[in-house]
């Protein structure tokens, strides 16, 4: 009561509340709101890449994202040309110590790239996974893992596409197919 009292009076008090109220608001923002964990009560870092990890699977190439904390449903995926790739990027994401794949060219995946762009919203972790062709994957992601599962490369073509074989245990997040080539 005293609080509306105060502000609908519009004097100098009034302005002083309402500019501090103004500047709580404009730190909490600029700071995520103070956002914290809940099992552990303090303030959420920026998750960190580990490593990526290149195995066959039978018959499949299998490439696998190593995070520290779950990564959950927050990365974007998309395909580009030129070169023919991948693109995974993580919100929020260090990936500066990352150990990468020594056992490359691995089925359809020949190079592995990782990077971390600073953007004004924070940092953003990318993986780039460079094929060799257009070939179709799955992403799917369990805890602090990102896994990326391409058709094995001797697998019967329907329409000129590979056939994909189902993910073993894992949760389909999401399928994609890379275009095919434009054809002169």
């Amino acid at each position: 009561m005293q609080l509306s009292t105060v502000l609908r009076s519009g004097g100098k008090t009034g302005i002083t509340l309402a500019a501090a109220g103004f500047l709580v608001c404009s730190v909490l923002a600029a700071t995520g709101g103070g956002a914290t964990t809940p099992e552990k009560g303090v303030a959420s870092e920026a998750n960190k890449l580990v490593s990526v990890v290149a195995r066959q699977d039978g018959g499949e190439a299998v490439i696998e994202v190593q995070s520290a904390n779950p990564v959950g449903y927050r990365y974007t995926a998309y395909d580009s040309l030129n070169p023919v790739r991948i693109v995974i990027d993580f919100p929020d994401m260090e990936v500066a110590d990352a150990k990468l794949p020594g056992n490359l060219p691995l089925g359809a995946v020949r190079e592995v790239r990782t990077g971390t762009l600073e953007l004004t919203s924070g940092k953003l972790g990318r993986v780039e996974l460079l094929l060799e062709k257009e070939t179709r994957y799955q992403i799917s992601t369990n805890g602090t893992q990102c896994t990326v599962r391409f058709a094995p490369k001797t697998a019967a073509t329907t329409e000129g596409k590979p056939a994909v074989a189902p993910a073993a245990a894992e949760p389909k997040v999401a399928v994609a197919a890379v275009p095919p080539a434009a054809r002169p």
